[in-house]
């Protein structure tokens, strides 16, 4: 690229630019507008207002491209930046460029794991503006063909959602035409990602079309005209189905063929396996998303599905765990609470079945250890509590008036023998939530465990009240004799 200005892009957009040093954003500035027509530059001097200018221009799709440095010092660094940006679909065709004197070749490709979607770059900062520009311009004409691309994969995702089986079917003739025309954006590789895909939405379409007429079968009288005409019309659409499998099968396999780590590829592959039931080549693509992106907490999440499908509970715990401390290590804020919450709850849930078949009723003394098989440490149930309480009270600061949220941390505080605390869990539920009785059980049962019996026998007095269509009658009727018994070792062994 020569200094001549004779072939300037014109775009509206901004340029977000997070950068300290002044003689840097002064080189960045030149490259800009190098390229550009009259920019518009929105300089920042740290991640935090990036971010917030970054969030302010998303809904009026104001950006055509962010560059920033690591910004170590600052509470919000890149992989906050890259986690915003990539947790906000309609940012992920604005070009992000990482302008830095780092060097360090694992730190590097740290951040270059966290990248799924967007168009990135790498610039080691020198004040050669002319090597920055052509980046800039590349990454520029990139995202116009791109967004050609991007049309394609929500155009087959909307029709899919509303049925169209129509509307899909044209969309192979448009993957055509685009390809031809924009080669950058379609990449061998991608186009038959792309049909793969589509093959795969009708596939699906087919499949829970073939369900329901199964049903409607089933209801109809048998050998009825009505029924056969039925049957008939289920071997069309079984032969559809497997057309359809076959076709997205087939095109992800050429598409994995030729760009083998292509993330979406991949993920695809893990679906399919996972709807026919092939478990074992599910986890094969899973074991491969997790090499690529081993920060993702979904990936571990959906191993420990599968592992604990299987019977490995052990395996099951200890990926929920790691998807549990991934989501914490690199920030659950923006995240769903229902994201965060459904690790968390297979977690306890896990711990729970464990407990029962080991004979575990406290997670925190040593003398239980013997109780465990070799393979099964203490260790193991302990960090997983632990992560699921942090968990939990990272959500709670969103959601100060959930109950249930207070109850849940409060049985983490019980099953380590931490009474007290549990107590004090449950109370703060309860005064959110003084109706809910099974809150109110746990808060009996942990006072009781404290000594305080008597107590313990009016607040399952309040239960009955409460519970007065008797939905947990058994709990409560074991309940009220271990109260009157006063007996402590039954009573842990059903809180457990």
């Amino acid at each position: 690229m020569n200094k001549s200005k004779s072939k300037l892009i014109d775009i509206s957009g901004a340029f977000i630019v997070i950068e300290a040093n002044d003689q840097a954003k002064n080189v960045l500035q030149s490259a800009i507008e190098h390229v550009v027509n009259n920019p518009k530059i929105i300089f920042n001097r740290n991640m935090s207002t990036g971010i917030e200018t970054i969030k302010s221009l998303t809904q009026s799709k104001g950006i055509n491209m962010v560059i920033s440095d690591i910004q170590y010092s600052d509470t919000f660094n890149i992989h906050t930046l890259i986690r915003k940006m990539e947790d906000t679909p309609s940012l992920w065709n604005v070009p992000l460029i990482l302008y830095t004197n780092e060097i360090d070749a694992e730190m590097i490709n740290k951040i270059r794991k966290n990248i799924k979607h967007l168009p990135f770059r790498i610039i080691i900062k020198s004040r050669d503006y002319i090597l920055i520009a052509k980046t800039c311009q590349e990454l520029l004409e990139f995202q116009e063909e791109n967004k050609y691309y991007l049309e394609i994969e929500n155009s087959v995702a909307t029709y899919a959602r509303i049925g169209n089986t129509t509307l899909i079917l044209n969309m192979f003739k448009k993957i055509d035409v685009y390809a031809t025309k924009y080669k950058k954006a379609f990449p061998e590789a991608k186009v038959n990602f792309l049909k793969g895909k589509t093959y795969y939405e009708l596939w699906k379409m087919k499949l829970v079309a073939s369900d329901n007429l199964v049903k409607e079968i089933e209801k109809c009288a048998h050998d009825s005209p009505e029924a056969l005409a039925k049957v008939a019309e289920l071997e069309l659409l079984t032969k559809e189905v497997e057309n359809y499998n076959s076709k997205a099968e087939e095109y992800f396999g050429a598409a994995k063929e030729t760009f083998p780590n292509f993330w979406p590829n991949l993920y695809m592959l893990f679906n399919i396996s996972m709807v026919k039931n092939k478990m074992v080549k599910a986890k094969e693509y899973l074991c491969k998303l997790i090499d690529i992106f081993p920060e993702q907490s979904e990936y571990y999440f959906k191993m420990g599905k599968i592992n604990e499908f299987e019977g490995d509970l052990i395996g099951a715990l200890g990926n929920y765990y790691t998807a549990a401390r991934s989501l914490m290590e690199h920030g659950y804020a923006g995240r769903p609470t229902e994201h965060v919450m459904e690790i968390v709850d297979k977690s306890l849930s896990l711990t729970k079945k464990l407990m029962k078949k080991h004979n575990i009723t406290r997670l925190s003394t040593p003398e239980h250890i013997h109780s465990f098989d070799d393979f099964l440490p203490m260790e193991t149930l302990q960090k997983v509590n632990a992560m699921s309480r942090k968990a939990m009270k990272e959500v709670v600061k969103d959601n100060p008036k959930d109950a249930t949220l207070y109850n849940k941390i409060a049985i983490t505080h019980r099953r380590t023998g931490d009474l007290l605390t549990a107590i004090k869990m449950y109370e703060k539920a309860l005064v959110i939530d003084p109706d809910d009785y099974r809150i109110r059980i746990n808060y009996a049962a942990a006072i009781a465990l404290r000594g305080s019996w008597d107590q313990a026998v009016e607040e399952m007095g309040k239960v009955l009240e409460l519970d007065s269509e008797g939905e947990d009658e058994e709990i409560c009727n074991s309940l009220a004799d271990i109260l009157e018994k006063k007996d402590k070792v039954r009573l842990e062994e059903i809180l457990i």
